[in-house]
């Protein structure tokens, strides 16, 4: 116990009644980490008559500290009422209003401190932050720059900025910073293991690249679970939510033993927080007539490939006669899809609330099953998934790739995309539904009219869609380009940007450069980088296309469905993995084989074919539009989903 909690408390045994020392205890005992403590002690203070208004801020910095934020809000902004000078009220009241999704009036708060106090670390740690969450990066870094210079030693805003240098691209840059803050703190966890992040390069500049980033961190992650926990978890938890292993399923490889080590690691910090969420629950199988209760878990109850590939279809088709759905939306930035959902559910729950506050709601829903569809996307998810909220747990590939988790008992794929040893892969256990292992939703859109001039080709030109994220495009195929451009001078490749930064565009750019040039070909002619594009000009451009040629290693999947709303020829090569196979899945339930490659070369000769032959190209694009329904129309899946479901409900997995 501190010495000023103990005189604090000495002080009260004599003047029980002293509201100023209750004030003071509720301040020494925030300054030992004791929150809960602090916050009964304040509220005492400010029940008294005639509260001093920093009192009433001191109240409200405690409430944000227990994640109630609302109620936070009210509090300090009263505080602030009388105290409209007071830079860290501006603070807390930005951090408050942050959690509570409202980012622009945060961003204005912390700038009405720093008007107040232009060098608070704090403040523009705080915005360079919300800033950062609006891509506004230039002031971001502005922001997170200056508060390192201020406060070098302090080590969460020294990752902040390093982890802003990774995502703009600035790989070398963030690497330095990292190993400069372990040099400082060579046994914090939290920045080794951002460290240990940031060994997953956006874009690689060939496969030698790769390999040694994909070793690295091997090697940091082998020694990073050896290590152990700090006694205060609360950073870490934070960490290893937001700095995942997303960039990893990007390479191309089996990831279930890493993945095995990143799954371990978060729950164990996970059960160190929260030991009482971890404890198996006993399975309770549903008494007769009684309906199986399902919980679905994403962030994703909104306009999002998740939503439209699995979570919008599972809410509409599972039988409401025998199965009870709650949906848990912890994601941000409802739309109307949310509010579909809302009215889908047989409960909506959504935040934002504390992670213990999601838990025990869960948790009183007494599930049968939880379906987690995407872990890997979001740090509420990823937490929560690591406790035990249900007697029985799955995954599925809205993020596909096995989460490594021991408390996720099942992986729900689909046949038709797992190769032969996909049960290998997986630290679940695999399950195959049939056909796609949901329903996709079609999606009216009104596509944004997009001309060839519009996108610097010419009529005569053949133009190739490659929409994916520019870090699904591994550099050991860059040279099917160049060899499709050789057979056909009238290629022309489109390519979207990179949402964090034109760094990272330039440095795939200079790949494709260097790949055309060593077939003696000039990649600014034959390739086209569109740039961030809207969802209405993203369809104009797919509209205008000729051909969706898909990313060989980590295949298309919604984007093959967009292509094939609008007819596209549909060239793709499966890979060893399940994410690898995506196109090949859907083309095959369309009855859609002949641009199924078997090769690199074929896929090639299949892409020139489909370009020199305008009349191959038409009757391809006739079967598309012929067949394309089979895809949406497809409730194959429902039989073995509800199947599973039964199963688990009653300890038959």
């Amino acid at each position: 116990m501190s010495a000023a909690v103990a005189r604090c408390e000495a002080l009260l045994r004599e003047r029980p009644d002293d509201a100023p020392a209750m004030a003071a205890l509720a301040e020494a005992l925030a300054a030992a980490g004791r929150h809960a403590e602090a916050l009964a002690w304040i509220e005492r203070a400010v029940a008294a008559p005639s509260p001093a208004a920093a009192w009433i801020g001191r109240h409200g910095m405690l409430l944000s500290r227990q994640g109630r934020y609302a109620e936070a809000v009210a509090r300090i902004e009263a505080a602030l009422a009388a105290l409209p000078d007071d830079a860290t009220l501006h603070w807390e009241l930005g951090r408050a209003l942050e959690k509570l999704g409202r980012t622009a009036r945060a961003v204005a708060e912390f700038r009405r401190g720093l008007a107040l106090a232009p060098d608070h670390p704090g403040l523009l740690a705080s915005l360079g932050g919300a800033l950062w969450q609006r891509r506004d990066s230039a002031p971001a870094m502005a922001a997170l720059k200056r508060a390192v210079e201020l406060r070098p030693d302090w080590v969460p805003v020294r990752d902040s900025l390093a982890n802003a240098h990774h995502f703009l691209g600035e790989w070398d840059e963030a690497e330095r910073l990292f190993d400069e803050t372990l040099r400082l703190r060579p046994d914090d966890l939290t920045s080794r293991l951002n460290a240990c992040m940031a060994r997953l390069r956006i874009i690689y500049a060939d496969p030698a690249e790769r390999e040694r980033s994909r070793a690295a961190y091997a090697r940091d992650l082998h020694a990073l679970v050896q290590l152990p926990l700090p006694s205060g978890v609360d950073e870490l938890l934070r960490v290893l939510g937001a700095r995942k292993p997303f960039l990893l399923a990007y390479q191309g490889e089996v990831d279930r033993d890493l993945q095995a080590l990143y799954g371990g690691l978060v729950g164990r910090a996970v059960a160190a927080h929260h030991p009482e969420f971890c404890q198996p629950l006993p399975l309770s199988p549903p008494a007769p007539g009684e309906r199986i209760r399902v919980g679905i878990l994403s962030a994703f109850f909104r306009h999002h490939s998740n939503w439209k590939m699995r979570l919008r279809a599972w809410l509409e088709d599972l039988d409401r006669d025998r199965f009870d759905v709650r949906a848990y939306f912890v994601g941000e930035g409802g739309d109307a899809e949310t509010e579909r959902a809302r009215t889908l559910a047989d409960g909506f729950l959504d935040g934002p609330r504390p992670l213990a506050d999601w838990a025990r709601r869960i948790r009183a829903d007494r599930l049968h099953v939880l379906l987690i569809p995407e872990i890997g996307m979001n740090s509420t998810t990823m937490q929560l998934a690591a406790m035990r909220l249900a007697p029985v747990q799955a995954s599925s590939w809205g993020h596909p790739q096995t989460s490594g988790l021991p408390t996720v008992d099942d992986f729900l794929s689909c046949d038709l995309m797992e190769p032969e040893d996909g049960a290998t892969h997986y630290t679940e256990r695999l399950v195959r539904l049939p056909g796609l292992s949901c329903r996709p939703i079609l999606v009216a859109r009104e596509p944004e009219a997009v001309s060839r001039a519009d996108l610097g080709v010419d009529e005569a030109d053949v133009l190739y869609w490659c929409c994916q994220s520019l870090y699904k495009y591994l550099p050991e195929y860059d040279d099917v380009f160049p060899r499709i451009a050789a057979r056909l001078p009238a290629a022309r490749f489109l390519f979207l940007g990179h949402p964090e930064g034109p760094k990272v565009e330039q440095a795939f750019q200079a790949r494709i450069g260097r790949a055309f040039a060593a077939y003696g070909l000039d990649a600014g002619i034959h390739c086209r980088f569109l740039g961030r594009l809207s969802a209405d000009r993203f369809a104009g451009c797919t509209r205008a296309s000729d051909i969706f040629l898909d990313s060989i290693g980590w295949s298309g999947c919604n984007s093959t469905i967009e292509a094939m709303m609008y007819n596209l020829p549909v060239v793709t090569w499966p890979g060893r993995t399940m994410r690898a196979r995506h196109s090949d899945a859907i083309l095959r339930l369309a009855g859609i084989e002949r641009t199924i490659a078997a090769s690199r070369e074929e896929y090639i000769d299949l892409a020139v074919a489909i370009g020199a032959d305008a009349g191959l190209r038409g009757a391809l694009q006739g079967q598309v539009a012929a067949q394309k329904h089979r895809i949406f129309d497809d409730r194959s899946y429902l039989p073995g989903l509800e199947a599973y479901l039964v199963a688990a409900a009653e300890g038959r997995r």
